[in-house]
C-alpha cells in the first residue's frame, strides 16, 4: 500500500479553505482532542493528491501549527503559507483535507558526560517519522512530489 493510501486511512482532523491571501481552518475535532492527540505527523491532500507531510510536536502541537497556517499571507505567516497560497491558486483549488497519525514519544536513558549521572527523558519522534515517510513517498514514484513543502531527505 502506498504512503498516500496509508495516510488517507488515518484520523481525519479537518480541512483548510484557501482564498488568495487566507488559510481558514475548519476543525473536525474539539480543541482538547487535538491537545490530547499529542505529537503528530500530518498529511495534506488536495483533490486526493498528497501535497505535504508535516509534523506538529512539542509545546504547541497541532493547535500551535494551525495557528501559523491561519496567518495566511499576513504578518506572522511563514514561507510554507506563501507556497500553499501560490500552489492552490495555480491549480485552481480551494480545499485542503488533513489526516494525521500520533507519533509517540520514546523514553531513553543516557549517561551525562560531565558527571556520569543517568538521565531518563522522553524524546519526540515526529521529525524522524516525517522524514522517513517523506523519503518513502518520494521513492514510490518518479512523479511523486510534495507541492507544499521542501523535499526532506
Amino acid at each position: 500500500m502506498s504512503i498516500a493510501d496509508l495516510a488517507k486511512a488515518q484520523t481525519y482532523i479537518g480541512r483548510f479553505e484557501v482564498t488568495e491571501t487566507e488559510i481558514n481552518w475548519f476543525p473536525e475535532l474539539r480543541w482538547s482532542e487535538y491537545r490530547d492527540f499529542g505529537d503528530m505527523v500530518y498529511f495534506m491532500f488536495v483533490d486526493d493528491k498528497l501535497m505535504k507531510i508535516g509534523k506538529a510536536a512539542n509545546k504547541g502541537g497541532w493547535n500551535g501549527r494551525v495557528g501559523m497556517y491561519k496567518n495566511g499571507n499576513n504578518k506572522g505567516g511563514d514561507g510554507t503559507n506563501k507556497r500553499i497560497l501560490r500552489v492552490m491558486k495555480e491549480i485552481g483549488e480551494d480545499t485542503i483535507h488533513i489526516y494525521a497519525i500520533h507519533t509517540p514519544r520514546e523514553k531513553i536513558s543516557f549517561t551525562n558526560p560531565l558527571n556520569s549521572d543517568i538521565i531518563e527523558t522522553e524524546i519526540e519522534t515526529a521529525l524522524s517519522v516525517e522524514k522517513n515517510l517523506t523519503a518513502q513517498y518520494l521513492t514510490e514514484s518518479k512523479s511523486n512530489q510534495l507541492m507544499f513543502s521542501n523535499q526532506l531527505s
